[in-house]
């Protein structure tokens, strides 16, 4: 594709959804901002709500319709007085009846829906009408709300699947929409769900002209040509293993994915890998991989040297392969030989494991970037790992992160991992993130300039979800880079390389 144009083919706006925080209008210049071509707004219609609804179940069919486009005529009036505007699109996300599928209905003017009653009409004849017009229906994060089977109607109802839905706050699982889309042959299509100005243009189809109008709209996509779709570079949030909350480690696996993380950390604090049996690997593995989790493995804070630490570097290695793990984490602040780790690197990358050193624990308080750069340095193809609480430490997060990345710029390493936890600059107190004294704007502000597009765990337990929507807010409101999704690595599961910036 020589040029594409960028298309964010699932928004929501106040006008006609209350879920959404931003009208229209503010949607349409937030769009035109972050450089978009086209945006659809999509209309939520649920027929079994509306049924119950008095107010909404009197509506004549003319009332529907106008209700459902109300959000789309707004975008498209607000366009006027917006340099340079995006195209506006009309979509609908309609609920299938009894269940929780949701199918986006695309390339159809609002007028066409005059033919139909959604709210009466069955699933399939809303299909045969839609198809009819020659629009477009497709699964929109069919997996958010299972992991195994599919979604109502299968292939038979949609020609596309939303493999990336860009919804962070929610765990979607777009490694099994896109593996669901690559079984049935369907189009591969991409949204940010946007329910906030921050979001929109988070996941995008690049399309290879504008479509001038909706059918136009319905018309290129069903071309079935191969779309690239891309998304915002983001923060994957996680968890880490506590030994002081009392749990084993299935308990902390179902807790990650209760709390909607994507990752998930197995520390190894107060024990080892030796003393995990192969059964409760395979457990572990088969957990996190039906939650959709990214693992990763934090060695103990021993010293990773001589024999005893090349072992205990077997041990972890062995560990991260039985568990399904993309990535292990070193501590630079404890004594580690570069030969010992070189090996472990060497053995990790066999199974598709990244390695990364990071600076902390780091209680002597000695790990600066440049002697992290330096063990960084003399060990071929391992990553770096930045804990964000322990660099506060040192004098100041966002400095420190601004000097590591200068260092890290003149080399083929990037930073893959964060380790989230706050401070007060003097002490290690493990505040949850904003409770202390580090300027976390900051320093993910310099990360996602640099290309950062990892994981970052929350090592503590005080209250996750509230954390894990700060941090979410403060990423959303940052401009990062967007980079080019592959659908099949994608189909593939959790990978520990990150795709090229675009």
């Amino acid at each position: 594709m020589s040029e594409s144009y960028a298309i964010d083919l699932h928004v929501h706006v106040r006008e006609v959804n209350s879920d959404a925080c931003a009208g229209a209008a503010e949607v349409v210049t937030a769009a035109a901002r972050a450089g978009l071509h086209g945006l659809c707004v999509a209309a939520p219609l649920v027929p079994d709500e509306w049924r119950q609804n008095a107010e909404l179940a009197g509506l004549s069919a003319a009332q529907v319709v106008d209700r459902l486009r109300r959000g789309f005529d707004v975008a498209r009036a607000a366009c006027a007085g917006v340099e340079r505007p995006p195209q506006v699109y009309f979509g609908i996300e309609y609920r299938i009846p009894k269940t929780v599928d949701d199918v986006l209905i695309l390339g159809l003017d609002p007028e066409a829906l005059t033919g139909i009653d959604l709210r009466q009409a069955d699933p399939w004849d809303v299909r045969r009408f839609v198809v009819d017009r020659g629009g477009l229906l497709c699964a929109a994060h069919p997996f958010r709300h299972r992991n195994h089977g599919a979604p109502f109607g299968g292939p038979n109802m949609v020609e596309a699947v939303e493999v990336v839905n860009g919804r962070h706050s929610l765990n979607n699982r777009n490694d099994l929409a896109a593996r669901w889309c690559q079984k049935i042959g369907r189009i591969a299509l991409a949204g940010s769900d946007a329910h906030s100005c921050c979001e929109v243009g988070e996941a995008v189809t690049c399309l290879p002209s504008v479509p001038e109008s909706n059918r136009a709209l319905g018309a290129l996509l069903r071309r079935k040509q191969v779309n690239d779709v891309r998304q915002r570079h983001c923060l994957c949030l996680g968890l880490q293993t506590c030994r002081h909350n009392g749990l084993y480690i299935e308990d902390e696996l179902r807790h990650t994915a209760r709390q909607g993380m994507g990752a998930f950390e197995i520390f190894f604090d107060g024990f080892m890998p030796r003393e995990i049996d192969h059964k409760a690997r395979q457990r572990f593995a088969a957990m996190a991989a039906g939650m959709g989790l990214r693992l990763s493995v934090m060695a103990p804070l021993l010293p990773l040297a001589g024999d005893a630490g090349r072992d205990l570097l077997r041990e972890l290695v062995g560990f991260a392969v039985d568990v399904g793990a993309t990535l292990l984490v070193v501590p630079a602040g404890c004594a580690v030989e570069p030969p010992v780790v070189i090996e472990a690197v060497a053995r990790a990358r066999e199974h598709g494991i990244l390695v990364a050193i990071g600076n902390g624990p780091d209680l002597a308080r000695n790990c600066t970037p440049q002697r992290l750069v330096d063990v960084l340095l003399a060990v071929p193809q391992a990553e770096a790992a930045l804990d964000i609480g322990h660099a506060q430490l040192l004098g100041n997060a966002a400095r420190y992160t601004d000097d590591l990345l200068a260092l890290l710029a003149a080399t083929d390493r990037r930073v893959v991992h964060l380790q989230l936890h706050d401070n007060d600059g003097r002490s290690d107190g493990h505040l949850s993130m904003g409770d202390g004294t580090v300027g976390l704007n900051a320093v993910l502000k310099s990360l996602f300039d640099a290309g950062f597009d990892g994981t970052g765990i929350i090592e503590h337990w005080r209250d996750p979800r509230r954390e894990r929507e700060q941090i979410l807010q403060i990423v959303c409101a940052l401009a990062r880079p967007m980079a080019l999704v592959d659908v099949d690595r994608l189909a593939a599961g959790p990978v520990p390389s990150v795709p090229p910036t675009l």
